[in-house]
């Protein structure tokens, strides 16, 4: 099977991004909406005062086992804890990537 030089060149920008680990905004979006599952949780139980707020995030760094989809990324978040306040936590969270998003791995 040949492939045009035209062709090739439309089809590694698609390959690149299959393989690239999760950018920032992706774990944040990612460890949001891990977040908000459990903020709903919390809501049924103590109300709207015992939502987690997540106040920071940075990641850290990322590595893909190999031949495995997901990847393990240590990240550091600075959260709102109900009746303690602002907690900063550096932690790993594993991710990998659905069809439209990136989602967190419960353990």
């Amino acid at each position: 099977m040949a492939f045009s030089k035209n062709g090739l060149l439309l089809i590694l920008p698609i390959l690149a991004a299959c393989s690239q680990e999760p950018s920032e905004k992706n774990l944040q979006q990612a460890y949001q909406d891990s977040l908000n599952q459990t903020n709903q949780m919390t809501k049924r139980i103590g109300g709207d005062s015992m939502a987690i707020k997540l106040n920071e995030f940075k990641k850290l760094s990322c590595d893909k086992p190999n031949e495995q989809k997901h990847y393990h990324c240590n990240i550091q978040a600075t959260l709102e804890l109900p009746l303690l306040g602002p907690n900063t936590q550096t932690g790993e969270i594993t991710v990998v990537k659905t069809d439209k998003q990136w989602v967190v791995l419960e353990h």
